[in-house]
């Protein structure tokens, strides 16, 4: 009897010292365990893998082949500290050759493909890029060919959302500039020289599902632009005398108030995305203005009695003509 109490007492302390443990160790498990996942898949058969806990982000990359010791992996990040820049640090066999972004990065990572070294990082500060430094702040890891970029929240200052590519290059190539491959961007194919990155991924930092980024490009939210050139002076000029080298009371001269909400409607109707005025800096001219300060230009000045706009005289005022 006494040996059956004693495994017991034996059973129920494991259960509790177990019980005591799984609630004391749950909270920090819960904490490290990613929230939200998310892969997408890049050019060149590559494919980056989001995570996003309440501690950090990260961002892991793998290309289509084995990265070797020549390869580099760089993650661009706009991260709104600064106001950054399109155009990445280049150099050879650090960077390679220039890429050219879709968003302003302030922060440019890199970190050797294979094995995994330090994270080289580079700010955007006083209006310029910063010599790489080498951070503690971001760890990487590579496991399995996948190169992946430890970053944590407080990177990001609060930020809400945050911008980025990421790519690859390998630094053996083209004399030390290297050749990208494998970037987010899926239009991006593979090749040496300056690259122009178009698409970038925009991720949520306050993502509530797997819907952790959205892919953006720069002009995706615009129309395609179309320009209507309007000349005022005969845009709303209904004379139709046509006098040779005639006056301004004679031949007439459109207003500003003819570029009126009907006028901008009807061109709206047809397509048009952007107005532009041409012809309305002042002009030498044989009207009289003298009520404003402005008496009539010397004869000898003037192309053509009524001005002409290839005679300008003030490219900080307008015409008074079309008032």
């Amino acid at each position: 009897m006494s040996i059956r109490i004693c495994a017991l007492l034996r059973s129920s302390l494991l259960f509790a010292v177990t019980f005591a443990l799984t609630c004391l160790l749950s909270p920090a498990l819960a904490a490290k365990k990613p929230v939200h996942n998310q892969s997408l898949k890049g050019a060149d058969n590559a494919s980056i893998a989001l995570s996003l806990s309440e501690a950090e982000v990260t961002i892991s990359y793998r290309a289509s082949e084995a990265l070797t010791e020549h390869a580099r992996v760089y993650l661009a990040i706009g991260s709104h500290q600064q106001i950054g820049a399109v155009v990445l640090p280049f150099q050879r066999e650090q960077a390679g050759s220039t890429v050219f972004l879709p968003f302003k990065a302030d922060r440019f990572l890199s970190a050797q493909g294979s094995p995994a070294g330090a994270v080289q990082e580079q700010k955007w500060e006083n209006w310029k890029w910063k010599p790489p430094q080498e951070t503690k702040e971001i760890k990487v890891t590579a496991h399995e060919g996948a190169v992946t970029f430890h970053i944590p929240r407080s990177y990001f200052a609060g930020a809400k959302t945050v911008d980025c590519v990421i790519y690859a290059k390998d630094l053996s190539q083209n004399g030390g500039w290297g050749k990208l491959f494998g970037c987010s961007d899926a239009t991006v194919e593979a090749g040496v020289g300056d690259q122009c990155i178009t698409h970038y991924l925009e991720l949520n930092l306050a993502a509530t599902n797997d819907q952790i980024a959205t892919t953006r490009a720069r002009l995706a939210a615009r129309e395609k632009i179309r320009i209507y050139q309007l000349f005022v002076r005969l845009f709303g000029n209904t004379n139709e005398t046509r006098k040779e080298d005639g006056t301004l009371a004679e031949n007439g001269v459109g207003k500003f108030e003819d570029v009126n909400n009907a006028a901008l409607t009807s061109l709206r109707q047809m397509g048009f995305t952007h107005l532009w005025l041409t012809g309305v800096l002042q002009q030498a001219t044989a009207t009289d203005y003298s009520a404003i300060g402005q008496p009539a230009d010397d004869p000898d000045l003037l192309k053509g009695l009524a001005g002409s706009p290839y005679a300008i005289k003030d490219y900080f005022d307008v015409c008074p003509d079309y008032a």
